[in-house]
């Protein structure tokens, strides 16, 4: 038993839940997912449409470009195929957990005033043993990039630059850190494509990645304001008012609501990427309509009336990054569902 009373059990089970915190499991999965899924697109051109059998007139097997079932294909191809996406999907999701771990390492400052229950500012961890866990998950990226090929282990080795560039410089340049963080997350639809050969079929998917997520580290930045501010962060907020970024994150959903249309229209996805989206985009209305009246309440005094403690804004800014964290996660099943 230590000075605070913790058994060594309990001691490794605190590092162990602190080391879970630090790579967000949870979102390190859904990395994984959504490369897979990139790579499932690009597969059969659609997610399962590509594994049916098309037949041509003249009875010989056909399939959507890159099929698993195309007529040059079969069974072991489509295994292999399989085999390289989830390679990459994890090597991705190390990727990932790098830099949520780097993120960690970088802002603990910050978070000692924005998030003191994040492992650095907790005592959960420290930041040596932060920085040990962010160059072991480099490594393990690297491990399963092996049996990848030189233009994927490039495309990664790129991303884990960039990466480190963002929570070391880009984080606090401004709007330009959300911009690349959402590209970030787009990249993993096209590099699950690359993966897979055919990177077309995940670009509009990935524009959507890219729209639902920069809302999100918009109001990310006006939820962890003060902090950043303390550690000499900049963030649009700083720069141009808790106002203007709120009304900036409505606007991108509302890009976002017109755009997620367009692949029905076009003809891309089908009738359940409709009935999927048409719930998920009444939920962006909601949330933007709400961030304006966010802001059309600063400085007011009204922003604080919010029962059993917290102002009226941190209330709808935490809802709203849930919200918009299950819209990214749902928008993946509705173009899954949609390619059927």
């Amino acid at each position: 038993m230590n000075g605070f009373g913790l058994t060594k059990t309990d001691s490794r089970l605190t590092k162990v839940a602190g080391f879970l915190r630090l790579i967000r499991v949870v979102n390190s999965c859904a990395v994984f997912v959504a490369t897979f899924v990139g790579g499932l697109l690009s597969v059969g051109g659609q997610v399962f449409s590509g594994t049916r059998q098309l037949l041509a007139e003249n009875g010989q097997p056909l399939a959507r470009s890159g099929g698993l079932l195309s007529a040059q294909g079969g069974l072991a191809s489509a295994r292999a195929e399989f085999g390289t996406i989830a390679l990459a999907a994890a090597s991705m999701a190390f990727v990932a957990a790098f830099g949520y771990a780097l993120n960690d390492y970088y802002d603990a400052s910050a978070d000692a005033v924005n998030r003191p229950s994040r492992p650095i500012p907790s005592g959960m961890l420290s930041r040596k043993s932060v920085l040990g866990v962010a160059v072991f998950c480099l490594l393990a990226a690297a491990l399963f990039a092996l049996k990848l090929g030189v233009i994927l282990q490039l495309a990664l080795a790129g991303a884990c630059g960039l990466v480190w560039l963002y929570s070391a410089r880009i984080k606090r340049t401004g709007l330009g850190g959300n911009v690349v963080v959402s590209l970030l997350a787009a990249s993993t639809l096209l590099f699950g494509g690359l993966s897979a050969g055919y990177v077309r079929p995940t670009f509009f998917p990935a524009l959507l990645a890219l729209l639902t997520n920069l809302p999100r580290e918009i109001l990310k930045d006006v939820q962890d304001l003060k902090g950043d501010s303390l550690a000499g962060g900049r963030s649009v907020v700083s720069a141009r008012g808790e106002r203007f970024a709120l009304r900036l994150a409505s606007v991108c959903m509302l890009v976002l609501v017109l755009v997620s249309f367009v692949p029905y229209l076009g003809g891309l996805y089908n009738r359940y990427y409709l009935a999927i989206v048409l719930l998920l985009d009444a939920l962006l209305v909601w949330v933007g309509v709400t961030m304006w009246d966010v802001a059309a309440r600063l400085g007011t005094g009204s922003e604080r009336l919010v029962p059993g403690g917290g102002s009226y804004m941190e209330h709808r800014l935490a809802t709203a990054i849930r919200i918009l964290k299950l819209t990214m996660l749902a928008g993946l099943l509705a173009i899954g569902l949609g390619s059927i």
